[in-house]
């Protein structure tokens, strides 16, 4: 049987992001969004609207 659209669908996950940028309004603020993850690192990517700096703190939301 070989692979369909359906199979190679790339499913969206709900996960927190939160800015640790000093000086950012958004600083320790955690929100909410689903992402897709990347083809190539880094797996998940996300800028804050606050500063427009790479978020690196980005893990699932609990199920």
């Amino acid at each position: 049987m070989g692979a369909t659209e359906h199979d190679s669908e790339v499913v969206a996950t709900l996960m927190l992001i939160t800015c640790r940028t000093p000086g950012c309004p958004e600083d320790g603020v955690t929100s909410t969004a689903r992402m897709y993850p990347n083809a190539r690192a880094p797996i998940w990517a996300a800028l804050c609207a606050g500063c427009g700096q790479m978020i690196a703190d980005i893990v699932p939301a609990a199920a």
